[in-house]
């Protein structure tokens, strides 16, 4: 299950949003210590029904950064500082 569909399940909104904030802080501390790879290698594992409902979440989201990290196939790479 995506954190999308628990997010949607949650009855206060507020928990929601942190569930989504929580999500993206993981995704971020897993880049910046190497180990997005493994992050892609779940991701490309899951159906593709919960890799659109990702990809939806995370465009909206504003993450199209985080995004286009662990939809690749290649080599990981650092997210960058788009504010520098």
């Amino acid at each position: 299950m995506s954190w999308s569909k628990t997010s949607e399940r949650r009855k206060k909104k507020s928990k929601s949003e942190k569930d989504r904030n929580q999500a993206i802080a993981i995704l971020m501390a897993l880049n910046d210590s190497g180990e997005i790879e493994a992050v892609r290698t779940a991701y490309h594992a899951m159906p593709k029904s919960w890799r659109r409902t990702i990809e939806k979440e995370l465009l909206a989201l504003g993450e199209e950064q985080i995004f286009e990290l662990i939809k690749k196939t290649e080599e990981p790479n650092k997210l960058t500082n788009v504010e520098d």
